[in-house]
């Protein structure tokens, strides 16, 4: 694959999934590097089963490609499975493992330390929030994030205020433009948003804004972010 890292075990692009007339995934991209524990989320239906049976060799692809430490997921099937079955494999390859337990965790950890490259696929942001180096998510069949946990929990906010108006404030409601808000909730109290490129810098505009108060923001949790980015059935 053109331009792919060498400490990329895990090499997904552009790879979709189809059985018949439905659709499992379509246009998915990731890496997983040597060391890292990659937490691919989504929720029921999502296309996280049919990614993990692609990367296996399980499923042969419509579209796109896998590359499983060097081998074509699709051409060297056989090679690829015994590859991840063997008693001290490079990468691992899980589709919603158990991870309730910090024993569970910690297994994976430790052959992350020993550079493995893990592909975890759940529905479980919580449980696997504390061993995730990048997140991707899910939706649809479609990738709609795919980045570092800690670069993620920066960009992700929080954002509370309440708005009023004044004698001299010319324009309502335009407050957020500055910020990419994925959910915005009007409270009994004021505003509550959750903003995907959070600064101090926009932060700090806000509140200089006329007729804006009392703002604060707050980091989220991985589980709090995949409910932004991916709302339950119901939920806006």
């Amino acid at each position: 694959m053109s331009g792919l890292p060498s400490t990329a075990a895990i090499a997904v692009e552009a790879l979709t999934v189809r059985y018949r007339r439905a659709v499992g995934c379509e246009g998915v991209s990731l890496r997983v590097p040597r060391g890292v524990i990659y937490a691919l989320l989504g929720r029921e239906g999502a296309g996280k089963s049919s990614v993990i049976r692609a990367v296996r060799g399980e499923e042969k692809p419509a579209g796109g490609r896998v590359l499983v430490c060097g081998l074509d997921s699709k051409k060297d099937r056989r090679r690829v499975r015994r590859l991840l079955e063997g008693d001290a494999p490079p990468a691992i390859v899980l589709d919603d493992p158990d991870l309730s337990t910090p024993d569970a965790r910690e297994s994976l950890d430790r052959a992350a330390r020993r550079g493995v490259a893990i592909l975890l696929a759940s529905a479980d942001a919580a449980a696997i929030e504390p061993i995730a180096g990048r997140v991707g998510v899910l939706r649809s069949g479609r990738m709609v994030l795919d980045q570092d946990a800690s670069a993620l929990r920066e960009r992700f906010r929080r954002i509370r205020y309440r708005n009023e108006r004044t004698p001299t404030r010319e324009d309502y409601g335009t407050e957020l433009d500055a910020f990419d808000a994925v959910r915005v909730r009007v409270r009994g109290w004021g505003i509550e948003a959750v903003v995907s490129n959070f600064s101090e810098d926009r932060l700090s505009a806000l509140r200089s804004t006329d007729g804006v108060l009392d703002v604060t923001s707050e980091p989220l949790s991985l589980g709090e972010i995949f409910d932004a980015v991916s709302p339950t059935a119901g939920r806006a």
